[in-house]
């Protein structure tokens, strides 16, 4: 809770420019540690996890450890909400002016009425699931603070049962 609420909390006071650079969207090496810490976690629970990423490099101008906690919650809520037996793809690629991260997970899904809440502080769908399953209720908002301070927008598809697919779109730096 206490490292959840001081990510919450950096992502008041900074700006893309305060720590930027040129940052690869995919880069293969930070993509490789991230889902080797998230693949174990997926095995354990009989889940598929892969990757789509883009030919050719896509880099945005950003704080290097921002986008690993943007991923890393994103990843971890599928993880967390995604039944044994389900896939996961978390995907980059270019899309005119905009880096486009999506996790996708056939996991249980949103509500319509909980679709806008989830970004909020402590906001939590279903309580007694989310206490047994973990979690501070800060992730998403910390994904929409820092995506916002870079300039960004996230997005939500989803229907209860069917899963979910978080999308995260930075403004694209042409090197």
């Amino acid at each position: 809770l206490a490292n959840d609420v001081h990510q919450l909390d950096r992502t008041g006071f900074r700006r893309c420019g305060d720590a930027a650079s040129a940052v690869i969207a995919g880069d293969p090496q930070v993509d490789v540690i991230r889902v080797v810490r998230f693949q174990e976690q997926a095995q354990r629970q009989n889940l598929t996890l892969t990757t789509e990423m883009s030919e050719s490099q896509v880099y945005v101008l950003a704080d290097r450890r921002a986008m690993i906690a943007v991923a890393d919650n994103l990843l971890s809520n599928a993880v967390r909400y995604t039944p044994q037996g389900g896939r996961i793809v978390a995907r980059v690629r270019a899309e005119s002016g905009s880096a486009v991260l999506e996790v996708q997970d056939t996991g249980i899904g949103i509500e319509p009425q909980h679709q806008d809440r989830i970004w909020e502080r402590f906001y939590r769908v279903d309580t007694s699931r989310s206490r047994a399953l973990g979690g501070t209720g800060l992730g998403l908002s910390i994904v929409k603070n820092w995506v916002l301070a870079h300039g960004g927008t996230v997005g939500l598809t989803s229907a209860p049962g069917d899963g979910s697919t978080f999308s995260v779109r930075l403004p694209r730096v042409v090197v």
